[in-house]
């Protein structure tokens, strides 16, 4: 929701995702997300675009990002 964007919320649910696939052992967090989505957001905490596909969908880029934990 627009009224809730900029007070830390995603931030700090991402943070507890990280945290327990941490303590989980995992070796990476793999997600997409679109152009028009929140690449940037996931890019400031550290995840890397891994592979673009373009019209994906129509008119807009689809993105895979990954976070390495190791």
């Amino acid at each position: 929701m627009p009224s809730h964007k900029g007070k830390g919320i995603g931030r700090a649910l991402l943070k507890r995702v990280i945290d327990e696939a941490k303590a989980k052992n995992l070796d990476y967090i793999e997600l997409g997300t679109t152009s028009f989505q929140a690449k940037g957001f996931y890019e400031k905490l550290g995840f890397k675009v891994v592979h673009t596909r373009k019209n994906n969908p129509k008119g807009y880029l689809s993105y895979t990002l990954v976070l390495t934990l190791v």
